[in-house]
């Protein structure tokens, strides 16, 4: 299929996905949703690929969802299945328990990565715990705002949360404002591997 809202490449036994809405810092959108199943999907159906990379372009991961997509969906200008994939369009083989709207991402045989190079939050935070690793950069900053706004965090959240942290951290009162705001570095928790730096060109040694 044709991509819209990211990029999509194969080189060297890794598939690479990039979130390509860098204006709205890589807001979610229903066809973001729909075409990363469908590169994941080839990847993970791909014998030449090993592995799975899924960034963002620019300076964020997934600033969450888009609001203005929102917006045209309530007023009807924009069909809440414009760009999705339909919810029953599934493999055979999968057991019911992965044929959810996230719980098919459990069921890939090949390891998934996060490279989070900025901003990660509520819809990208809450999609990347369903990943095998999250690698952060040092201008990373993740975390859950659903209770700042009053609402349950959702999607699977209050389910995998746990069990990459462990119940007592994830329930623990002096944590409820990170998952809240964000994540810092060294309070990662097991959420994140090691921070790694941002890879610059290196300055040209003119003396040489």
């Amino acid at each position: 299929m044709a991509y819209k809202d990211l990029l999509y490449d194969k080189s060297e036994r890794v598939a690479t996905i990039t979130f390509n809405r860098p204006d709205r810092m890589n807001a979610w959108t229903r066809r973001m949703d729909g075409e990363l199943r469908e590169a994941m999907l080839d990847a993970d159906n791909d014998p030449g690929v090993s592995a799975v990379i899924v960034t963002g372009a620019g300076r964020a991961y997934c600033a969450g969802a888009d609001l203005g997509g929102l917006s045209k969906i309530a007023d009807g200008s924009e069909s809440i299945d414009d760009g999705r994939r339909a919810e029953g369009e599934f493999d055979e083989k999968l057991g019911p328990n992965y044929r959810g709207r996230f719980s098919w991402l459990l069921a890939l045989h090949k390891p998934v990565i996060a490279a989070i190079n900025g901003a990660c939050v509520g819809m990208g935070f809450t999609h990347s715990l369903y990943f095998d690793i999250r690698i952060a950069s040092e201008r990373a900053r993740m975390g859950l705002i659903f209770v700042r706004r009053g609402l349950a965090i959702e999607h699977g959240s209050s389910w995998m949360l746990p069990r990459i942290v462990g119940v007592a951290n994830a329930v623990a009162p002096r944590n409820a404002h990170r998952w809240a705001l964000r994540i810092r570095s060294g309070s990662s928790m097991g959420i994140y591997s090691p921070i790694s730096r941002p890879r610059w060109p290196r300055k040209r040694n003119r003396s040489a």
